[in-house]
């Protein structure tokens, strides 16, 4: 019976297979990284060239989003804080029925100054205490005022 032989014979007479598949997978395997690598390399550096060719055209545009952002930043402290009127309908609702608004003032910063005449100050703070929008005003000042109590508060409603 004679055998058949589909490669090359060896010295041995075994017939020896064809490696050239298995050689050019693990080549294939072996480069696979490596061409990654050039291909994010190409790539890249095409990426760069877009952005410094776009670059002149986006910088009116930039410093306009700079300018907008610093005039955020400087009317974030007014447009966070409570409304003044809001405030002072919270002042009215929570003052003691015998309490009177003398004056109010608002700085810039929001902080607030209210004059309040009372005939009890005690009652007042107490009152002002329960009030977690107003608890932030601090009593700045106290005098007599014909036969009230003015009694001055300072700080920034939440």
């Amino acid at each position: 019976m004679r055998s058949r032989a589909t490669g090359p014979a060896s010295s041995d007479g075994v017939v020896a297979k064809d490696l050239r598949w298995p050689g050019a997978l693990a080549l294939l395997l072996a480069l696979g990284p490596a061409l990654t690598w050039a291909c994010a390399v190409v790539l890249e550096h095409r990426a760069r060239a877009d952005v410094a060719a776009l670059a002149p055209a986006a910088e009116p545009l930039l410093a306009r989003a700079r300018a907008a952002a610093g005039t955020r930043a400087a009317w974030a402290p007014l447009l966070d804080r409570p409304a003044l009127g809001s405030t002072l309908e919270r002042l009215a609702t929570t003052l003691p029925a015998e309490d009177r608004l003398a004056r109010v003032s608002s700085d810039p910063d929001g902080t607030l100054e209210v004059a309040i005449l009372t005939a009890d100050p005690d009652a007042l703070r107490d009152a002002l205490r329960r009030e977690p929008v107003l608890a932030q005003l601090r009593e700045a000042g106290q005098q007599r005022d014909e036969a009230v109590m003015r009694v001055t508060l300072r700080g920034r409603p939440q």
